[in-house]
């Protein structure tokens, strides 16, 4: 999101929502917006403030995306390469609209979360985020009728979109199954008149797409011993960093050694 920021109603008292790390997991707290400013925060924007922010940030695009030609030049070539791949080999991507679809994809982010030693979600709490609509899609790639990966978007109608989640099957990332879903993505985008994708990072594989790097804000109150999420986060930047200044032989040397794929 371009901030995390929310306000909530509970009761006859208006609340922040902030991110909060307790132990080794997030947590999210409720703060009185009018005590907002003793845990660091400004003053929280109002909803009618944001829709404009949003609207804002969607007429604010020079060269609205109305030919999805032109952004398949801003991709690297690496990524145009990846994508060509993926489609000679047979892969498909279409929008899921059906229980069953969701069903498949939550069993391939169960596998992925517990290869990634993260927390999941239980499958009600995708089935309903995927149910709404009118900001939510889910883009699934198959490969000889086979669902093997899948990428979440949330939608602003008429301005923008932004990227929510990513799952694969390992087997099958040979195939290039991410590149040809953001490609996918993006002319989906394109033909339904959204001016902006918003992919929520900047590491190698969104630089890949093109398009511009701008700062993102967050609030967070770091309250583990010795701060471990933001040294373990300042360690991953620095990793990056080293791993990105490296020539492109000794990357790939890099990668098969950790058993990954570019």
């Amino acid at each position: 999101m371009l901030f995390d920021q929310a306000r909530e109603q509970e009761g006859h008292g208006m609340f922040v929502k902030i991110r909060r790390n307790v132990g080794d997991s997030n947590s999210l707290v409720l703060v009185p917006v009018s005590n907002a400013s003793e845990v660091g925060l400004r003053s929280p924007i109002s909803s009618g403030e944001c829709e404009m922010l949003f609207k804002i940030l969607a007429d604010d695009f020079s060269f609205p995306a109305n030919d999805w030609k032109d952004r398949f030049k801003e991709f690297s070539e690496n990524r145009r390469r990846n994508v060509r791949k993926a489609i000679k080999s047979g892969v498909e991507v279409g929008l899921a609209s059906t229980r069953e679809e969701f069903d498949s994809y939550y069993q391939i982010y169960v596998g992925w979360s517990e290869r990634k030693n993260l927390p999941i979600l239980p499958f009600e709490v995708i089935e309903r985020a995927l149910n709404l609509t009118g900001n939510r899609k889910l883009f699934l790639a198959r490969f000889e009728g086979e669902i093997i990966a899948g990428v979440i978007i949330r939608t602003f109608p008429g301005g923008m979109i932004e990227y929510a989640a990513n799952s694969s099957l390992p087997e099958y990332l040979k195939l290039r199954p991410n590149d040809l879903l953001q490609w996918r993505i993006v002319e989906w985008a394109c033909g339904e008149g959204y001016k902006r994708y918003s992919l929520g990072g900047a590491h190698l594989f969104v630089r890949r797409m093109g398009g511009d790097i701008v700062p993102v804000y967050r609030y967070r109150l770091d309250r583990t011993l010795l701060h471990r999420h933001e040294l373990k986060e300042a360690l991953g930047r620095s990793g990056r960093n080293m791993f990105n200044a490296l020539p492109g032989g000794l990357k790939s040397q890099v990668r098969r050694a950790l058993g990954r794929h570019e």
